[in-house]
């Protein structure tokens, strides 16, 4: 009794480590006078942008940045990189022979998807000049989900 519920397991996974996407910076309005606001590029001021270690609230350093008046900004085109995706999806599964017909199995199968629930953060707010510049403000994955499945094959 104990070999047919413990023994017969298979078990599998997959893992994705993904690096942070680069993102553009731009600012708010239209003070370049160029009537395309959402491409206004604001300056990049001579100091690190980017934080040694970054968290949600402050992902870089927004004071790197200010706001180009007249004249188009110098700041490069996706200067930063946002955050990394790194999930772990696993799964078990054990097929059980049906005792009237050795032809005949039910499988059961469960699957964990970001089975760790780490969060995954989407990039931080990119546009100089609104209240989540610098922030990260959601996820960019699911949170662990769970599902359970029975198979019954002759």
């Amino acid at each position: 009794m104990a070999r047919t519920i413990l023994a017969g397991w298979q078990a599998g996974g997959i893992i994705t480590l993904q690096s942070g996407s680069p993102f553009n910076i731009t600012q708010s309005g239209d003070s370049q006078n160029v009537e395309f606001s959402t491409w206004s590029r604001p300056h990049l001021l001579p100091v690190t942008a980017e934080l040694s270690n970054p968290d949600p609230a402050a992902w870089f350093n927004i004071t790197a940045f200010s706001r180009s008046v007249g004249v188009y900004g110098t700041s490069p085109r996706n200067p930063l990189v946002g955050p990394g995706l790194s999930t772990f999806d696993l799964s078990v599964s054990k097929a059980f022979p049906m005792p009237f017909d050795k032809s005949h199995e039910l499988l059961f199968r469960t699957e964990f998807f970001n089975a760790f629930n780490s969060p995954q953060f989407a990039n931080p707010g990119g546009v100089l000049g609104t209240g989540t510049f610098g922030r990260v403000t959601g996820t960019r994955a699911d949170n662990r989900q769970i599902q359970f499945a029975l198979k019954y094959t002759f």
